[in-house]
């Protein structure tokens, strides 16, 4: 093995190992950092290709994943692929559970790391559980039609136990060191190899007696920001991704996210501005390097006066609501402005775009108690809950709190830090994994593998906005009669050819 590639499985290893004697723990939580689907898809498939280049997963392995959300089930068709036996536990009923009413937010594969990334793709290109950009309980029922399909050809190298949440995981001298897992009611399962906690997105952390509804649970925003009754101002706590995307569904017609994808969209069209936040992305972290609040609101004011940048005002300016009786008070305890590392760019130029605007106003405080358990000090002013709506967005707790200590937590964190390209960047080769027969693979049947996903390409274009048809050809995604001027390169990881209307006609004609 070369040394780099040494050297990326050792780092990837070491930031999910949890640290105890026996070291065959590893933890897939999502702790730091921008989270997305995707990236916890690529976090997982790099966890299971390291562990097979060093050796600790040969085949016939007995591995237990312990979650069946997007991460858990992903690890799982991961360790399939290397001929492990594995079985999934999870609190649930049923796989992919705690997303799938969410029909309030659209999910899109990597607009969080753009424009660092330089491409938009609206699709993922992975080995297998591909989906693409569009309302999050379809993308959910995407990924578990998917599931299903490849659990069947696993036949019994696969199981699921639903409504099991699992509590310890102890070595047992006796069974050969091998773990074993106990739930909360003392029921055993014993004998695996390596234990894999992907436990995804716990509750939502509550603040004092305010509403804490799940991110994933559909709410009333818009409602009551449209609705003439008695709510004058909305107080968002959180600078990160979850606070900042309320933040931004109250200031404008969000379109459940499809307004962030089509600002995005226009920025990529505009190499300057893509330029500049891709500097002050590279250039700070949320530690020692914080970002200045005039590094963004300084774009949001270009975009705003400078006459070439039209288009991007015009986005956002016909979304706003700039001239609705309400303010909305973004605040955080942690950070001066809502411009940190942990958020997309294109949410914090939205952001900074409303602030620009006289919308939106953030603050560093907390949300404190008063003496009337009905009124809330924020900053210094009183807000009743009577006449102002909060929105708690202080991030997600884990489901295995018991599993892994708080200690061994606090050594992830630090751990995944010193990593965190791994999050979101593949670190297999172009053949690490085998796909099932009954799955096409993108390289051994391409006109198949085109074919099958080419419904979920049609399904990305038209939340582009787009009305193109998207068609198969032997070797890449045709599309036809496309009226946008975003085209992205690829789809699924294979070319995309743009063929308009116009030019088949005289072609029809002859």
């Amino acid at each position: 093995m070369a040394g780099d590639r040494q050297e990326i499985c050792d780092a990837i290893l070491s930031r999910s190992r949890v640290n105890r004697p026996d070291g065959r723990l590893f933890c897939l939580a999502p702790n730091v950092g921008r989270i997305s689907f995707a990236s916890q898809q690529i976090r997982a498939l790099n966890l299971i290709w390291a562990l097979r280049e060093k050796g600790h997963i040969p085949p016939n392995s007995r591995i237990a994943v312990v979650g069946a959300g997007v991460t858990g089930i992903t690890a799982a068709d991961a360790l399939r692929a290397f001929r492990c036996t594995v079985e999934v536990f999870d609190r649930g009923g049923r796989p992919l559970y705690r997303q799938r009413g969410t029909t309030h937010r659209n999910v899109h594969p990597n607009i969080n790391w753009w424009p660092a990334e330089n491409q938009l793709l609206p699709t993922t290109e992975l080995p297998f559980l591909d989906w693409s950009f569009g309302q999050c309980d379809e993308v959910i029922g995407t990924l578990e039609d998917q599931w299903k399909q490849l659990v069947l050809e696993s036949r019994e190298d696969a199981k699921f136990f639903p409504k099991r949440e699992i509590i310890e995981a102890v070595p047992v001298p006796s069974d050969g060191n091998k773990l074993t897992l106990k739930t909360q009611n003392n029921e055993p399962f014993r004998g695996y190899d390596i234990v894999i906690v992907a436990s995804g997105f716990g509750e939502e952390r509550k603040h004092l007696n305010l509403a804490t509804p799940s991110y994933w649970e559909p709410d009333d925003l818009e409602r009551l920001r449209d609705n003439e009754g008695n709510i004058r101002h909305f107080v968002v706590s959180g600078f990160g991704d979850g606070g900042l995307i309320d933040s931004l569904r109250i200031a404008y017609d969000f379109d459940f996210g499809k307004l962030s994808f089509r600002f995005a969209e226009a920025l990529s069209l505009q190499q300057t501005v893509a330029d500049r936040i891709r500097t002050i992305e590279a250039n700070c972290d949320e530690q020692s390097r914080p970002i200045s609040a005039l590094h963004y609101e300084q774009i949001a004011t270009d975009i705003f006066n400078e006459q070439q940048l039209g288009g991007l005002k015009k986005t956002l300016e016909d979304e706003l609501h700039k001239d609705a009786p309400h303010l909305i008070t973004l605040v955080d305890s942690n950070f001066d402005n809502p411009y940190q590392a942990s958020a997309a760019p294109v949410h914090k130029l939205m952001i900074a775009y409303a602030q620009f605007r006289g919308v939106l106003r953030y603050c560093r405080c907390e949300i404190l108690s008063t003496t009337d358990t009905d009124k809330f000090d924020v900053g210094g002013k009183t807000y009743s809950l009577a006449d102002a709506h909060f929105v708690v967005r202080h991030g997600a707790g884990s489901f295995n709190e018991g599993l892994i200590t708080p200690a061994e937590w606090t050594c992830l964190e630090a751990a995944q830090r010193n990593s965190s390209q791994y999050s979101y960047k593949p670190a297999w080769g172009d053949e690490p994994y085998a796909v099932p027969d009954g799955w096409p693979c993108r390289k051994r049947e391409t006109s198949r593998y085109i074919e099958k996903l080419r419904g979920l390409a049609q399904r990305a274009f038209h939340n582009m906005g787009s009305e193109g048809k998207v068609v198969a050809a032997n070797d890449r995604f045709v599309v036809l009669d496309h009226r946008l001027p975003f085209r992205p390169a690829r789809l699924f990881g294979l070319d995309v050819e743009y063929i308009s209307i116009d030019n088949i006609r005289p072609a029809m004609a002859l």
